[in-house]
């Protein structure tokens, strides 16, 4: 099972011989970080996010993103959806052919909205943009580990600093 709320990814899995349960943080991708109230529907190994709320400056979206399983790798589509949305529901057929998007938010009020979508449209091959998106999207995942080893040598320093400072003065 995997869970995503704003900036929080999450897979959940449950090993049935021990009985217990699995956690592993995943890294979520800066574009959809803001936002909540998407819609999601999983497409074999990937999950499709629409539109969303980041509860300020948009308020409804427009954006596509994709999460892929199997590779552990997010993408924002170049293509959006007609309007900006939040609060809706998507539905995927039980053809996986087309995903349904019904109801929801468009910043300023509630609409009756039903659009049908074919999944192949999410599926395809990576446009020349979106693979740029892809490759400015791994520079950031890059830049947040050198972030954390930094932040984790600082933190042991600081530790290494306290426990000699507590040796001088005869404390433990």
């Amino acid at each position: 099972m995997l869970l995503f709320s704003r900036n929080a990814g999450l897979s959940i899995t449950y090993d049935e011989t021990s009985n217990n349960f699995h956690f592993q943080n995943i890294r979520v991708c800066t574009s959809i970080r803001p936002l909540f109230s998407y819609a999601c529907v999983c497409v074999n190994d990937c999950i499709l996010f629409f539109g969303g709320d980041d509860n300020f400056e948009i308020r409804a979206s427009k954006d596509v993103h994709k999460y892929s399983i199997k590779e552990n790798r997010w993408m924002k589509f170049e293509q959006t959806l007609p309007f900006g949305l939040s609060s809706f529901v998507a539905i995927l057929d039980e053809t996986n052919t087309y995903v349904y998007i019904i109801g929801g938010f468009d910043g300023k009020k509630a609409i009756s909205t039903h659009i049908r979508v074919k999944v192949e449209k999410w599926m395809k091959e990576e446009t020349d943009i979106e693979k740029q998106q892809i490759a400015e999207e791994d520079k950031k995942i890059e830049i947040e580990k050198t972030k954390v080893v930094k932040l984790i040598e600082m933190l042991s320093a600081l530790r290494h600093n306290h426990n000699t400072q507590n040796m001088r003065t005869g404390y433990k």
